[in-house]
């Protein structure tokens, strides 16, 4: 018989082995999509700020990523008419980025692939797996919070 211990070890391999195996679906998935995973990431933090346009070193703030990784992605997103720079007269020095009309439909695409599969999973689970696995997420991401929140305090 397993001692409690032994058995919160056994059931803590388990679900680490469980959430390991998402972040290689997720690679895989993308590789179908035409547009770079990052690059998407850019265009929905800029559409998700609220304004029309942002600095590069605000981008790269909310990514978490190097400033020079960011501005590598908009070069790639402004060859492709997705986004455009602007300068203001007020200060020639900064430069904004700005999503056009094509980066809006780019959007649009990627934020239906997102819906379409969410919604296929939950035809896959049904209603009731799909609102408990809702309620566990959310409990599993309150513990990781209020753990995260428990070592910057150390």
């Amino acid at each position: 018989m397993l001692k409690i211990e032994d058995y919160n070890q056994k059931l803590a391999q388990e679900l680490l082995s469980t959430f390991r195996k998402f972040p290689k679906i997720m690679v895989n998935r993308r590789k179908s999509t035409v547009q770079k995973r990052s690059e998407i990431m850019v265009l929905f933090c800029i559409k998700k700020s609220g304004e029309t346009e942002m600095k590069v070193s605000e981008i790269s703030r909310i990514l978490q990523v190097k400033a020079p990784t960011v501005t590598q992605l908009v070069n790639e997103l402004e060859n492709r008419g997705q986004v455009e720079r602007i300068t203001r007269s007020s200060d020639r020095r900064s430069v904004w980025i700005k999503i056009t009309e094509e980066g809006e439909k780019v959007i649009e695409k990627a934020e239906e692939e997102i819906r379409s599969t969410y919604s296929g999973l939950i035809d896959y689970l049904g209603e009731e797996e799909s609102r408990m696995l809702i309620a566990s997420l959310d409990k599993v991401y309150a513990f990781f919070l209020k753990r995260m929140d428990e070592e910057n305090l150390e």
